[in-house]
């Protein structure tokens, strides 16, 4: 069975119930994983605000430096295009539990258009009054093989002749036109990926030793 990677690990369980990831793994990681489905939601609901804005929220709001808001920022920007269909099939669940309990209730007081119009409406988020869609033919795209290289005339650029000291040419002249600009220190984001969300494996290896 081949390794499954820990993006994906994060993506199958970003909707889990809470007390169903309490039965799998620690509480730290079943925290960080309810905190990346808040941020998942955040960033739903704020398409168009900035970084920033999302490190204020989640520092303010779990009382996390910034670097680990960074780390959670990287992983939500990964794990959405991931999570989209899994995120809308979740929210049609949920609506259609609701949509049912209407329905139930308006059985129960007889209100025969109250059932009609919750039926309805359940028919239309379930999608029941359109055909099947067809699966697309994945299975027949065919990969092209790319193979790296460093020779930039494949792409029609020009070989640069002495490109380190080019380089440098240019790095001295953009610190005389810009001399506000110096060097600060930094601290790379670690999304700890490999600790907060192991591998099937690496899960499985962990149970059998307990």
């Amino acid at each position: 069975m081949p390794q499954i990677k820990n993006i994906e690990l994060a993506q199958r369980e970003m909707f889990t119930p809470a007390e169903e990831l309490l039965q799998r793994y620690d509480a730290a990681r079943v925290d960080h994983l309810l905190r990346l489905r808040d941020m998942y939601n955040w960033m739903l609901s704020n398409p168009s605000e900035r970084d920033r804005k999302f490190v204020d929220v989640f520092t303010g709001k779990y009382g996390i430096c910034e670097t680990a808001a960074y780390s959670d920022l990287a992983l939500i920007k990964q794990l959405i295009p991931a999570l989209a269909p899994a995120s809308r099939e979740f929210y049609r669940k949920q609506v259609s539990e609701m949509l049912l309990e209407t329905y139930n209730m308006a059985k129960a007081r007889k209100d025969t258009k109250a059932m009609a119009m919750a039926a309805k409406e359940l028919g239309k988020v379930n999608r029941v009054d359109l055909e099947d869609e067809k699966a697309l033919p994945y299975d027949d795209i065919v990969i092209q093989p790319f193979t790296p290289s460093s020779d930039p005339t494949i792409i029609g650029l020009k070989v640069i002749p002495n490109l380190e000291e080019v380089k440098a040419r240019l790095r001295k002249q953009m610190a005389i036109d810009n001399p506000d600009i110096e060097d600060i220190e930094f601290e790379p984001a670690d999304l700890e990926e490999e600790s907060l969300f192991p591998s099937e494996q690496e899960e499985n290896g962990k149970d059998i030793l307990q």
